[in-house]
């Protein structure tokens, strides 16, 4: 048998990066459920996409459903027929029922005695036809944290669709959605401004976004896009470490991934390289750059949306934009430092921890108690645990500083305390103080050196033990 392709395109305004991944798997999950629901196999199921289209292909589906023989046993010969062999009430009931005729009807032994069967043969449906019903059943089976409707419509959806492409081999998939019929039409890179693009076969979805500037296979373009990062991180001699987690942000928010490279005043170097880093990666997603010996240089890495007529003018924008970031972390690092630590622990008073459970003030105190208890089951060193009761009356003091209060910098938190510590002497505890958060997740790093460790530990306790009482 000839088997063929199906592709299925949502086309709409650029959604959050955060939801394309969770979208595409509801729509191969949805797409699996109807193909099995109508008894229609399907070698592969691929998924593309990019901020404004959600894409499933489905490759090697049959021309026609698989047709299903059903035999339904009725009742005994002689109630089904008379003594001339002409149907009974009973037996033209039973066939009516079955939708075949009387005619129709076998005879076959049973317990009983001979009954009749009627056959039934289901399917056979064409394959395009029982897309058109799967297909939109795939859109409206997708969730989102958040929807909305636009014009006059009542049917919800992250953000507004534009267009939905659906072929089956060489032929429109029809249906109607949102408004919208589906057509073979496609559109390519916004900024190219191309009209739409016929995708005369499945097949070739990839090849006629690829001539619209659009590079819709999600691994091809992840690919693509960290190329151009490392060479534009080579023509200023600098290095860049992959980051998984930002590359694959980066991803979902371009369709045609162009790198540019811009720079920074290098008396921003005097911050901590994770705030440079923070200001770079979490809220502009740059990637840094170092030298051979890992030092932070003053660049940054962007990955933008397709060639711009003037990369100048992007580039420009752009270090306007992180300027403004640095500047305030310079401030709230300074501002910062006019006070000992000690004296921001001192507000931690005024910052509620849990409803119920007291302050943070509380919670320093509570586990700067527990920490010679737990220190020495541990077998800690009498200097280890001396050590860890001090971090532990300072390490949430930076929840009231101004670099984590504002909220811009507030991942930092743990890390901003253990640096104002250092800075001001208490070298050990701040190292304690640093990474006392860690692990945060499954996976996570781990917690620098034994102090750290021990804090870690009387820490994740202390938040145990209160959540259960």
């Amino acid at each position: 048998m000839l088997l063929k392709d199906a592709v299925l395109e949502i086309g709409c305004e650029e959604l959050p990066s955060s939801y394309i991944g969770p979208a595409i798997q509801q729509m191969v999950s949805a797409a699996q459920a109807g193909l099995k629901e109508h008894r229609i196999n399907c070698q592969q199921i691929q998924t593309y996409y990019s901020p404004r289209r959600l894409t499933i292909f489905l490759k090697g589906l049959p021309e026609m459903q698989q047709e299903v023989v059903k035999e339904v046993t009725g009742p005994l010969v002689s109630i089904a027929f008379d003594a001339h062999g002409l149907p009974t009430r009973a037996g033209e009931g039973f066939a009516k029922a079955q939708g075949v005729s009387a005619a129709s009807l076998k005879r076959a032994p049973s317990p009983k005695g001979e009954v009749v069967v009627a056959i039934k043969k289901a399917g056979g449906r064409l394959t395009s036809e029982i897309l058109s019903e799967i297909f939109p059943e795939v859109i409206k089976k997708i969730r989102f944290p958040k929807t909305q409707r636009w014009g006059n419509g009542d049917f919800l959806f992250a953000r507004p669709i534009r267009w939905v492409c659906a072929v089956f081999s060489r032929t429109v998939v029809p249906f109607e959605i949102a408004g919208l019929f589906s057509s073979r039409e496609t559109y390519g890179l916004r900024s190219k401004k191309l009209g739409p693009l016929d995708v005369i076969e499945a097949g070739d979805y990839l090849e006629v976004l690829r001539q619209g500037g659009v590079i819709a296979d999600p691994k091809e373009r992840r690919a693509l896009a960290w190329e151009k990062i490392k060479e534009a991180a080579a023509e200023k001699g600098a290095l860049v470490t992959e980051d998984e987690d930002l590359l694959d942000d980066v991803n979902n928010l371009i369709e045609a991934p162009e790198a540019i490279m811009g720079s920074f005043d290098p008396q921003y170097l005097s911050l901590p390289d994770q705030v440079i880093v923070t200001a770079m990666r979490e809220h502009q997603k740059y990637f840094s750059a170092r030298d051979s010996s890992g030092a932070l240089l003053p660049y940054f890495i962007g990955v933008i949306n397709g060639n711009p007529k003037d990369k100048q003018v992007v580039i420009r924008a752009n270090q306007g934009v992180l300027k403004a970031r640095l500047e305030d972390a310079k401030f709230f690092v300074a501002e910062d430092l006019k006070l000992p630590l000690e004296a921001w622990g001192e507000k931690l008073s005024g910052i509620t921890w849990l409803e119920g459970m007291g302050t943070m003030a509380d919670k320093s105190i509570r586990i700067s108690k527990t920490v010679k208890k737990i220190g020495e089951l541990c077998g800690a060193s009498k200097e280890t645990i001396k050590t860890v009761e001090a971090a532990a009356l300072l390490a949430k003091a930076d929840l009231a500083t101004n670099i984590i209060r504002e909220k811009e910098f507030n991942s930092l938190q743990g890390y901003m305390g253990g640096y104002y510590a250092i800075r001001q002497g208490k070298e050990e505890a701040g190292k304690a103080i640093q990474t006392h958060y860690y692990p945060r997740f499954s996976g996570d790093e781990l917690p620098s050196g034994p102090e750290a460790s021990l804090l870690s530990v009387v820490d994740k306790i202390d938040k145990i033990g209160r959540a259960h009482v």
